[in-house]
């Protein structure tokens, strides 16, 4: 009898969960125990905060193990954090990847047809790759034809460029073409942010460990929910799941085209809310625009508004952005090619356009939004924003702890002891304002070079520009060529399959002489034996006159033994020839059909030669037998 979580799940996940299930329960054959479970989630690469939230979850009812039915529940929610999938009520109808558990392999079937990836492989061979694979501009071409939204070609990229060296060998590609197709068809409605090693294995034939999983090593030896209270991982994000639920709540309502990104304009009109100087905006925008691409996504939004807090706090603003502040799901910063082609190049710096973003809202006045438009809220008033990051700081403490003592005494001392910081910091603050005001004047002065500078290399943009409008026309035309020449291929293709039923019924021909011949023979072979059959009945006079008949009888046979001999090896060979002329015309380039015509004509003329041979030599055979 199934279960509820058999019955919502995908017979692969429930495949897949039952040998993890049993994987994991190791000393009782239907639980797994607090320890067991420790250890075996410890294998997931999350962090222990998220575990220990998974665990609560899970053992709803605290029974200190899980049973199959709240094991299954924290294989789903283990899922959704690796893959960044948001759980939907109910929770195992949230579609999600299998769980990567490092050290257990399950089998639930290949992911990959065999046919699909044929498939694949001859689209990679069609790209006519080079050594290192095919160059990113060529997967962007051919990737852009799927009409995926540019950020998801982009997810995808960063999953098969596991060389990351700007090209996709057969591999990478294999791995992009799946993904692509799954996206296209609607099987999967949401990418992972780490390449599952099941779908490497089914590109490769070979496996591939998880990086993730491979940096994950560390082992927890105490079992029920504070087993998974220790220090973060090297692999902790400082942006917690509280913040980051917030921070995306305030995204939405920016991002209102719903593209999955906001640019500079909105998040400027936004962060001018913090009161932070302009100086420390710019660097917070250059440190939290981790692609270099002039936009936020939802995970840079809230790198920008952790570091706005912390300011706030009076932290120092880091030169370069720490480890621990890149979103799970983003690699470093890599070179431009690495991006494949479907990002906006990385190499250019956004601080001026920003800064610029600032001075003019400053020239405009700015009044704080209404309570309709003020997202942030807590950034209006000095008071609120000490107290609302005391807050998060109490929040962050509560997490990482996670149902740990919460001595009231300690949490008043610690708000005592940022209000003290904040006042101590004021000073300096208002040190560093009267630097920025002068310093400010002096931007004004850049500002304005800068504004000179860009009217003057205004004719160049223009002459670049005509340039791309005679390229793009030069495009079309090529491309109207192409189509052309498509349509010539189909036109000669169809003359081609019609040379090669001709062929097809010069054979059939052929070998219906061939049989009418037999017959001939046949016939010719019976009425020798009753010519026989009367000469042997002749009187002893014509003894002599019938052994010299006998003699031209046989003359006459072994000739057209002889005849017919040769009219089967000629009829072989002509059968060899046509069969050749036949796949050479099937494989032949659009520049030997007139060699191929000529062929089917002289064959014709061959058919006719022998038709009236073999006429000629029926006339024969009829003149000597009568």
């Amino acid at each position: 009898m199934s279960t509820l979580w058999e019955t919502q799940l995908s017979s692969q996940e429930v495949k897949a969960y039952k040998q993890f299930f049993h994987a994991a329960a190791k000393s009782q054959p239907n639980v797994v125990t607090g320890i067991e479970a420790v250890q075996f989630f410890a294998k997931s690469g999350l962090s222990n905060i998220v575990l220990s939230e998974i665990w609560e979850t899970a053992d709803e009812k605290n029974l200190g193990y899980l049973t199959q039915d709240t094991f299954a529940i924290a294989l789903k929610l283990i899922a959704c954090a690796q893959n960044n999938i948001k759980a939907t009520e109910p929770l195992f109808s949230t579609v999600t990847p299998l769980p990567q558990i490092q050290g257990v392999q399950v089998t639930t079937g290949s992911i990959m047809t065999p046919n699909e990836k044929k498939k694949y492989q001859t689209i990679y061979k069609s790209q006519q790759p080079t050594a290192n694979g095919i160059p990113a501009e060529t997967a962007k071409a051919l990737f852009s034809k799927s009409r995926l939204p540019n950020h998801q070609l982009t997810q995808i990229w960063d999953l098969a460029d596991i060389r990351q060296n700007g090209y996709l060998d057969e591999t990478e590609f294999i791995i992009a073409m799946y993904y692509i197709a799954k996206l296209m068809d609607k099987s999967i409605t949401t990418l992972p942010t780490i390449l599952p090693p099941d779908v490497y294995a089914a590109a490769s034939n070979t496996s591939l460990m998880s990086p993730l999983l491979q940096s994950r090593a560390k082992k927890i030896d105490t079992i029920g929910t504070m087993a998974f209270s220790s220090t973060n991982p090297l692999t902790s994000w400082d942006v917690t799941a509280h913040e980051k639920a917030q921070y995306d709540t305030y995204f939405e309502k920016l991002d209102k085209q719903h593209k999955g990104i906001i640019g500079g304009s909105e998040a400027v009109e936004f962060f001018k809310n913090s009161k932070l100087p302009e100086q420390d905006l710019v660097k917070i925008w250059d440190l939290a625009d981790i692609r270099k691409s002039g936009t936020l996504n939802p995970n840079e939004f809230a790198v920008a508004m952790h570091l706005i807090h912390a300011r706030l706090m009076g932290s120092q603003l880091p030169h370069v952005l720490p480890s621990t502040l890149i979103p799970p799901p983003v690699l470093p910063v890599q070179s431009p090619i690495s991006t494949g082609g479907f990002g906006s190049p990385t190499a250019r710096s956004f601080s001026t356009p920003i800064s610029r973003d600032f001075n003019s809202s400053t020239q405009r006045g700015f009044s704080l939004p209404t309570a309709d438009q003020d997202l942030i809220g807590d950034f209006g008033n000095e008071q609120v924003i000490q107290e609302t990051n005391a807050v998060n700081l109490l929040q962050n403490q509560i997490t990482t702890t996670k149902k740990s003592t919460r001595d009231i005494e300690s949490q008043k001392t610690q708000l005592q002891q940022s209000l003290k910081a904040l006042e101590e910091k004021k000073q300096s603050l208002q040190t560093q304002v009267d630097a920025l005001k002068s310093q400010q004047q002096s931007d004004h002065t850049q500002l304005r070079q800068l504004k000179e500078s860009i009217e003057s290399e205004q004719p160049e943009w223009d002459k670049v520009k005509l340039s791309v409008q005679s390229a793009e026309q030069e495009l079309k035309t090529t491309t109207e060529q192409v189509e052309n020449e498509k349509l010539d291929l189909k036109k000669n293709q169809a003359e081609n399959e019609k040379l090669r039923r001709s062929v097809h019924n010069i054979q059939m021909e052929s070998m219906r002489l061939t049989k009418t011949l037999d017959e001939l023979h046949a016939e010719h072979e019976r009425r020798q034996q009753a010519i026989a059959q009367k000469k042997a009945e002749e009187k002893a006079r014509l003894a002599e006159e019938a052994r010299i008949a006998e003699e031209a009888r046989l003359a006459e046979e072994a000739r057209l033994a002889e005849e017919a001999k040769r009219a089967e090896e000629v009829k072989r060979e002509e059968e060899a020839r046509l069969a050749e002329e036949a796949r050479l015309a099937e494989e032949a380039r659009l520049a030997e059909e007139a060699r191929l015509a000529e062929e089917a004509r002289l064959a014709e003329e061959a058919r006719l030669a022998e038709e009236a041979r073999l006429a000629e030599e029926a006339r024969l055979a009829e003149e000597a037998r009568l």
